[in-house]
């Protein structure tokens, strides 16, 4: 994967746990989309390369597949990508990820500055998790370390603050970027679902976390021609249609 960037330029590494279709990792393709190639040389690495967003990504960056399910098996294949690539600047996102990358640190010769993205307010989203104490001590220790914290909202960006003990000169208030010219070209010819009824659209990534079995309940409460389309794939789709 070459040394810390193609000539002078130097590397940006992007670490991602796959290319499935979450908000988290569309950020992530679409900030490493953004990064301006004639001062930085953007790279991947990815636990496991498979998903439909792995097409996103363009053919001007090298990927780093790890080939492994999860994070624990990984670890040696990442320390060992890590170290080949010795990248100037590492930016990562979701939890477990940012946590084994800032783990990983002293391990790696460069001295890399690491970047890291909260996506979501942990005090809501760990109570979901397998270990939720496990990940909220990581958090205290490890988020800390971190060169830069980026939270899409100001609510995310306080609890870095007061609740894991994040500088506040370290603390990012970054809204998702979003591609403005795909939405208006995919708006500009809108099909609507069959029937005189209200029509309703949601998009995500189909997970419990969103709830979008809440809002498929709140459909009973509307008239009968009423029509609610999903858009988004994920493990609750089978349960969701």
């Amino acid at each position: 994967m070459g040394q810390a960037g193609s000539g002078l330029r130097p590397c940006v590494l992007f670490v991602l746990p796959d290319f499935a279709g979450g908000g988290a990792q569309g950020v992530m393709l679409r900030l490493l989309a953004g990064v301006d190639r004639s001062r930085f040389t953007p790279k991947v690495v990815v636990l496991n390369g498979d998903g439909p967003l792995k097409d996103v990504v363009s053919a001007d960056v090298a990927v780093h597949d790890l080939q492994r399910a999860r994070l624990r098996q990984s670890l040696p294949r990442l320390i060992g990508a890590l170290r080949q690539v010795r990248s100037s600047i590492i930016v990562s996102s979701l939890g477990y990820t940012n946590m084994a990358v800032l783990a990983l640190r002293s391990f790696l010769p460069s001295n890399p500055r690491i970047l890291i993205r909260e996506a979501n307010t942990p005090s809501r989203s760990l109570s979901n998790t397998s270990w939720p104490t496990v990940y909220r001590r990581g958090y205290r220790i490890l988020y800390p370390t971190a060169d830069l914290v980026m939270c899409p909202t100001k609510q995310i960006k306080q609890e870095m603050v007061d609740a894991y003990g994040v500088a506040e000169s370290r603390a990012l208030c970054l809204a998702n970027p979003i591609d403005r010219e795909s939405i208006r070209r995919e708006a500009a010819s809108p099909v609507r679902f069959p029937g005189q009824g209200r029509r309703f659209v949601a998009g995500g990534r189909l997970t419990a976390q969103k709830g979008f079995d809440l809002l498929i309940q709140m459909l009973v409460r509307l008239a009968d021609d009423t029509h609610l389309t999903l858009v988004g794939d994920g493990p609750e789709v089978s349960n969701l249609t």
